[in-house]
């Protein structure tokens, strides 16, 4: 995906886009949102990220309608065969940075919105939890590095993060905890105490279920 200016200038003078596609700079918007996405990045704001990244996917999908309208001749070409290939090349290259747009507008909701991607991740990750053998380590070694610590570990630090209050806040506490001890546990005790290793993941995760 773009990040600088002059990424969206090499692929004007690549295919000769006109300028006056759109009422705005593609890349004025391009730069703008850059520097928003630097800020906001610095600053840890997950929320003005996601107004960055969606008012830039805005501009795209805008741009994307507008070459729809406009005629092959206003492309670079000797031939009108030559404008008509610049343009369907320009409207291929622009849906792409639209779809990384979109793709990367997703992945910054997910952090923005952590109780939301908290919901949506435990159906899956609940379901993965009860396939697994109560004896079985290397499964719960793997249940932990990769389900409970990473795809809802990380969002329940981002929702502890965002100040919630009462049994939310007890859940996402609880859910940290019994994590640790099951890593504790896995580290330390080995197979002898697996039966309690996977007691603490179904607390934790159950915990979270029932507020969410």
């Amino acid at each position: 995906m773009m990040t600088k200016r002059a990424e969206w200038r090499t692929l004007k003078a690549k295919h000769g886009i006109p300028d006056g596609v759109c009422k705005f700079s593609m890349g004025e918007r391009i730069e703008s949102w850059h520097q928003k996405l630097a800020a906001a990045t610095s600053a840890k704001d997950q929320n003005a990220r996601l107004v960055a990244i969606s008012g830039l996917l805005q501009d795209f999908k805008t741009y994307e309608a507008a070459l729809n309208s406009i005629k092959p001749a206003k492309f670079k070409g000797k031939t009108p065969a030559e404008q008509a290939k610049n343009l369907n090349d320009t409207k291929t290259a622009v849906t792409n940075e639209r779809k990384s747009c979109e793709g990367m507008r997703n992945g910054i909701e997910a952090l923005a919105k952590p109780l939301v991607t908290l919901k949506a991740n435990l159906v899956t990750i609940r379901a993965k939890f009860n396939n697994i053998q109560k004896n079985d380590l290397q499964a719960l070694q793997d249940f932990y590095s990769s389900e409970y610590r990473n795809e809802l570990g990380k969002f329940v630090k981002l929702a502890i993060a965002q100040k919630p209050t009462g049994k939310l806040k007890a859940a996402l506490e609880n859910y940290e905890k019994c994590g640790n001890l099951a890593n504790d546990m896995l580290n330390k005790q080995g197979a002898a105490d697996l039966s309690k290793v996977y007691a603490a993941f179904k607390m934790g995760l159950e915990g979270l279920a029932g507020e969410l």
